[in-house]
């Protein structure tokens, strides 16, 4: 059965464009800027659409004052603890690994070893200009997209895709090998990062069904309760493909089973599940319409191992 992450109710927008340019960001400003740019952008124009209906290709509504207010948090907290210190020492030739919230002991090497005194150096990082051209960058995709108004969300994907297949060897940061889950979804940021897939990365529900190899050129979903993927979304990680994952139905919302304890009790429970499991008459381990399966004492012991591995192999 696929895994998902839990959900982290505490997670907001602003925490996760804050984790996407500390970890985009952090250590190469240069070389990473004008992707960090373009790939906020059509994240924040795909998180637009997938709820906007007809205001869709607003610029002012995809990007609002909501929006932008966001951003503008999420850059100044990434100022404050994400943004390495550009100091470079000349002895050494050693960059100063600090940030400005940690540089309370002057300039440090990767070690932690004392380079020089100083204030934090900001850089070349212009926040002003890096809102701006976050902004400018949410008009460019609508325009394009507002052309084909009936593919807008099969471009936007294949948009997103395209800018991660096309990251420059000095462009892919710590996001590209990360195979632990963090607060942002590393496909669109702004989702929740719930399934984890072969590779390591764990993504959204959305980007699950929208990056997946089971939709058709009109964006319909053409499986039936599950999806394809055949390799990383990122590239570089190892992927056993084809690799398939159940989805919840979109009526669906959290699916949990619970099982009691008791001895003799958890094989009753077995027995039921096994005839829902042939009633519903698809062939698939009853586990697979569940998110979560709670319980305790042969509860959770017998029964569930049967439910995970599937009941019409007992």
């Amino acid at each position: 059965m696929m895994r998902r992450q839990g959900d982290n109710i505490g997670q907001s927008a602003i925490a996760r464009v804050t984790s996407f340019l500390r970890s985009e960001l952090h250590d190469n400003i240069k070389a990473r800027h004008y992707f960090a740019i373009r790939f906020l952008a059509s994240s924040i124009t795909l998180h637009s659409q997938r709820g906007a209906g007809i205001k869709f290709c607003n610029p002012d509504y995809v990007y609002d004052t909501t929006m932008e207010n966001i951003c503008r948090e999420a850059v100044e907290q990434f100022r404050e603890a994400g943004q390495q210190c550009s100091y470079l020492d000349e002895k050494s030739g050693l960059q100063c690994v600090n940030t400005k919230e940690g540089h309370s002991k002057g300039h440090q090497d990767p070690r932690g070893n004392f380079l020089a005194n100083g204030p934090f150096a900001v850089g070349d990082f212009d926040a002003h200009s890096f809102l701006a051209a976050i902004k400018s960058e949410v008009s460019s995709i609508l325009q394009v997209v507002s052309l084909e108004p009936s593919d807008v969300a099969r471009n936007l994907v294949q948009q997103q895709k395209a800018l991660l297949r096309a990251r420059g060897p000095g462009e892919h940061s710590p996001r590209t090998q990360s195979t632990r889950p963090g607060p942002d979804c590393p496909l669109c940021i702004f989702g929740r990062p719930e399934y984890a897939l072969p590779c390591g990365h764990y993504i959204c529900e959305h980007c699950l069904v929208e990056f997946s190899e089971s939709v058709d050129e009109k964006g319909n979903d053409t499986a039936k309760g599950y999806v394809v993927h055949l390799g990383c979304p990122h590239g570089p990680q190892p992927f056993d493909a084809p690799y398939k994952a159940p989805i919840r139905p979109q009526s669906s919302g959290l699916r949990m089973l619970c099982l009691d304890p008791g001895g003799v009790r958890g094989v009753v429970q077995l027995i039921t599940l096994r005839k829902i499991e042939h009633l519903i008459g698809l062939g698939l381990p009853i586990g697979q319409f569940f998110d979560l399966i709670v319980g305790t004492g042969t509860g959770l012991c017998y029964p569930a191992d049967s439910v995970f591995q599937g009941l019409a192999g007992r």
